[in-house]
């Protein structure tokens, strides 16, 4: 037989148990009859328990009845209605009847899955175990008599508390949730009764307040000495700590220890401050008397900086002249009333929250429960989330145990909550602070056990010792932030740091801490000093005014001798000045501006120095200037790099004339031509300058010698830089009187500009000579150089010599002005030539773009400097050469052909004549034989002979001569 229970939940019944029938004792119908009776008069399990009933085949009918179904669907109802139940219950009473549960070898969980609910009476006796343990069982601020400290029985307030006697007997008292372990432990609890915090607090609080008013007495009766002091500022001191001793010895409350204290200090600075101002009132006299022969002696025409000086002296003297001024209160967390809660209120908006920053009593509990909490935290680090647990617990049984919605605005009905919170919070504040008695060391004792007033008053102290930030509020708790603070003020004082505030530390902390002597009035020490400092420079100001009209005179001639230096300085800048020169000139123009009329003669000597240093130049551009006229203006005007070119147009100059065409003409063998100073150095400019000079039709070499001095006024042909002229005095006189005289007359000019784009030219040429090389596959041909030593060129170009030196034809000045000087080209390969280049045996390589490409990764490897010349033949300009060369050599092959030709037929021709000439002889000789007597057979012979010879013509063959012959 077993029992079938369920908890129904709509109708609040207690219970309804069914008696599990014998199916064999009672029909199916029967049963099913009486059930319906019991259960589906409800309206709730009829229509389920018909649909799972006819769920079931015939044969499962035979075996499962629907009072199973039943049994089962109901029993699994009944289980989840006792979970949640339970789960109503405090955490606490769930703990407690656990714990008296596993004596019986079950827990909450098991009774639930059986459908056993917290109201059912078997549970009374578990539930009577735990009941003892509630909090509201306990008596609350009840009167009781205790001993104090001494020993001495008292009069106090009390709370009943959970207790255990330990093995020495004493009386331990304990948590509710820890009395419930210890009883289920075997641990014999009993309630026990304790001082309450605030009467604790409050009793000592009279204690202190009483000792704190015989101090005031004895600190007032020290103020006797003060009262005869010469200064006011003292007296008027005195009269107001006086003043405030009475305040503090009426009050009801008796004297506050943050009065009693800033009293206390404020005496003890009482002799600092007399002896400052002994020391302030006598600086003060001397200062005086400075101040009055100044005024006295100052007249209305002093200059104004003496003036200025006079007045800031005035501002200054009544700056120290001011007394001692009231010192800002210090920012504290305020009195005791004022203290708390824990949170920022600003950001409170649910009721609890509210409701503790609403009210002072509860914010003060509120801290002083954070006390407790930060101190727990301090002894079990590891428990920090088994602490925020427990705070995240005690809101829940707030909320429950007070009625305080989570959610809503602050009411009327809200705020008759505020005693009960009060009392859930002080019951928390006295557990954990009995914790921190049983689990602590000493020092966390002692800590605990202060006032909040006292927590506020260290921290100050910590804050004035430089351990804590000075931004830091003293509010009592002492977080992770104050606790590092008291670990360092420890270690500092050579004391065991364990983070706790214990007496014998706080009692080093309030000795050293080191405030300012007097809390009512700012003093300075350095004033006295101060005030010596403002009589010395009155001393001063005396002394300067004494000598101002000495100072003033010596100003005067200095600005006249930088007026006459500043109008030399504007007329040379306003003609032509070399360009080196004009920065040092604008400079001393902008000196001559800046100078103050205090510094004139320190101005005045520091120009003449620096005209000193350039006062040859500026008189050599004087000396310019004065040579310069309209007619040889242009040798001084214009740009310092232009290159001019004059040729000699006077009467006798016969190397060079006038054509009939206005086109001058040089005799190439007479004519002079020549360079001031010298020919440019710059490549690129001596090339424009010969080529200019050859544009004019004048016979000039590659460069151009210096003229000698007799040349400068008689050359046919001079050259110069327009800067380089400016800079010699001497040779510009001359050049200048010359084109004046007409001897010289400008024959052109090559612009600085032309020069740079020349340059800029062979820049691009260099560039794209680079890229292609670069690249490594145009055919083109390009130059590296290295760096100065050989004058070979390596040529690793394959290919006929005559071409490429036809190729490098044109480019054989800028190659002697890059290796310094004629050069020689040699034939190699790439790999020779490199070996050669790090020998220094090539001083440029010359090749395709492929086979530089190839030489230069292998110089970029090794390091080796080079640089691209501005060389790039193209491809079609190989071509064009080759082509050029193939024609020419087609020609000479021609002409040599045909000088074979012509050979061979003078040759011929004079084989003929020497032929016909040995014939005519042999025809004198034949016809002198004839003459003779000779045979007839020889006669005959001699005659033919002789006819055929006279009948030789210019016409006649060879072949014929041949037979003759």
């Amino acid at each position: 037989m077993s029992a079938v229970t369920v908890y129904d939940r709509s109708t609040n019944l207690r219970r309804v148990s069914f008696a599990t029938l014998n199916r064999e004792s009672e029909p199916a119908t029967q049963l099913k009859t009486r059930l319906q009776g019991t259960v589906m008069a409800r309206g709730r399990w009829c229509g389920f328990l018909l649909a799972a009933a006819a769920a079931f085949p015939g044969q499962a009918r035979a075996q499962i009845s629907p009072v199973d179904i039943f049994g089962t669907l109901i029993g699994a109802a009944q289980a989840q209605a006792a979970r949640e139940a339970w789960a109503r219950l405090p955490s606490a009473d769930r703990s407690c009847l656990d714990r008296a549960l596993a004596r019986q070898n079950t827990d909450i969980a098991g009774l639930a899955q059986r459908g056993i609910g917290p109201d059912d009476g078997q549970l009374s006796g578990v539930f009577a175990q735990c009941r003892r343990f509630t909090e509201p069982n306990l008596r609350r601020g009840y009167s009781c008599t205790v001993p104090d400290d001494s020993g001495w029985s008292i009069t106090t307030t009390c709370n009943q508390t959970f207790a255990y006697r330990n093995g020495d007997g004493r009386v331990q008292s304990v948590e509710p949730r820890e009395a419930i372990d210890l009883h289920f432990s075997g641990t014999r609890i009993i309630v026990a009764y304790v001082e309450t915090g605030e009467a604790r607090e409050m009793r000592r609080a009279r204690a202190e307040a009483q000792g704190r008013a015989e101090q005031l007495q004895v600190l007032k009766g020290s103020l006797t000495a003060y009262q005869r002091d010469p200064s006011p500022i003292v007296r008027s001191e005195i009269a107001r700590i006086q003043s405030r001793i009475d305040q503090q010895l009426g009050a009801r409350t008796g004297p506050s220890a943050p009065d009693t204290e800033s009293l206390n200090r404020e005496i003890g600075g009482l002799s600092a401050l007399s002896q400052a101002e002994a020391l302030r009132m006598a600086a003060l006299d001397r200062m005086s008397g400075l101040r009055a022969q100044a005024e006295a002696r100052t007249k209305a025409d002093v200059p104004d900086g003496l003036r200025k000086r006079l007045a800031d002296l005035r501002k200054d003297a009544v700056s120290v002249s001011e007394p001692p001024r009231a010192a800002s209160p210090t920012k504290t967390a305020g009195p005791a009333r004022d203290l708390g809660p824990s949170f920022d209120c600003e950001r409170a908006n649910t009721p609890l929250p509210t409701l503790i920053c609403e009210d002072t009593g509860l914010r003060r509990v509120d801290l002083d429960m954070a006390r407790a909490f930060y101190a727990l935290r301090q002894i079990h680090p590891d428990a920090a989330a088994e602490l925020k647990e427990a705070s995240n617990d005690l809101v829940k049984r707030t909320l429950a145990s007070c009625r305080i919605p989570e959610t809503s605005k602050t009411t009327a009905a809200t705020r008759k909550a505020i005693p009960c919170i009060a009392a859930t919070y002080q019951r928390q504040r006295d557990a954990w602070s009995a914790r921190v008695g049983r689990e602590g060391p000493v020092s966390a004792r002692q800590e605990i056990a202060r006032s909040l007033e006292d927590h506020v008053r260290l921290q100050e102290a910590l804050r004035s010792a430089g351990y804590l930030p000075a931004d830091a509020t003293a509010d009592g708790v002492y977080g992770g932030v104050t606790r590092k603070a008291l670990v360092a003020f420890a270690e500092a004082e050579s004391v065991d740091a364990d983070g706790f505030l214990g007496d014998g530390l706080a009692a080093k902390l309030g000795r050293g801490s080191t405030p300012a002597p007097n809390l009512s009035l700012i003093t300075d020490p350095s004033l006295p000093a101060r005030i010596d400092a403002v009589a010395r420079r009155y001393d001063s100001y005396l002394t300067d005014l004494a000598v101002e009209e000495r100072d003033r005179s010596t100003r005067l001639q200095a600005q006249r001798q930088i007026d006459e230096q500043r109008k030399r300085v504007e007329a040379l800048l306003a003609g032509p000045v070399p360009e080196d020169l004009r920065p040092d000139l604008a400079v001393l123009v902008q000196q001559f501006d800046g100078a103050a009329p205090k510094d004139l003669p320190k101005a005045a000597e520091a120009l003449q120095q620096r005209l000193s240093q350039i006062e040859p130049r500026m008189r050599e551009a004087e000396a310019i200037q004065r040579a310069v006229t309209d007619k040889n203006r242009f040798l001084a005007e214009g740009d310092p790099g232009d290159l001019l070119l004059l040729y000699n147009s006077s009467p006798r100059a016969a190397a060079v004339v006038r054509g009939l065409d206005g086109n001058l003409v040089f005799d190439p063998e007479r004519t002079v031509a020549c360079a001031v100073p010298e020919a440019p150095s710059d490549r690129i400019a001596l090339e424009q300058l010969i080529a200019k000079a050859r544009s004019l039709g004048a016979p000039v070499k590659e460069t151009l010698p210096p003229c000698s001095g007799a040349q400068q006024q008689s050359a046919d042909l001079v050259a110069f830089e327009r800067g380089a002229l400016r800079a010699q005095v001497g040779v510009f006189q001359t050049i200048a009187s010359a084109v004046d005289t007409g001897v010289f007359t400008l024959g052109g000019t090559v612009p600085k500009s032309d020069i740079e784009a020349a340059r800029q030219a062979e820049g691009i040429r260099a560039a794209e000579a680079e890229s292609e090389v670069a690249r490594g596959t145009s055919d083109g041909l390009a130059v590296l150089a290295f760096g100065p030593g050989s004058r070979t060129i390596c040529r690793i170009a394959t290919g006929d010599k005559v071409l490429h030196d036809q190729l490098l034809q044109p480019y054989e000045a800028l190659l002697r002005a890059e290796l310094h000087g004629v050069t020689t080209t040699v034939t190699a390969n790439a790999d020779g030539a490199f070996l050669s280049i790090k020998r220094g045996q090539c001083g440029a390589v010359y090749g395709t773009a492929p086979d530089l490409a190839a030489l230069v990764k292998g110089l970029t490897r090794d390091g080796i400097t080079f640089r691209y010349l501005p060389i790039w033949i193209s491809p079609e300009t190989v071509g064009k050469a080759q082509a050029a060369l193939t024609e020419q050599q087609a020609t000479k092959q021609r002409d040599r052909e045909q000088d074979a030709r012509r050979r061979e037929r003078d040759a011929a021709e004079r084989s003929r004549t020497a032929l016909v000439d040995r014939l005519k002889r042999d025809q004198a000789e034949a016809e002198l034989t004839l003459k003779g007597g000779i045979p007839q057979d020889l006669q005959t012979f001699l005659s033919g002979f002789v006819a055929e010879v006279a009948s030789i013509a210019p016409e006649t063959s060879d072949a014929r001569l041949g037979g003759v012959g």
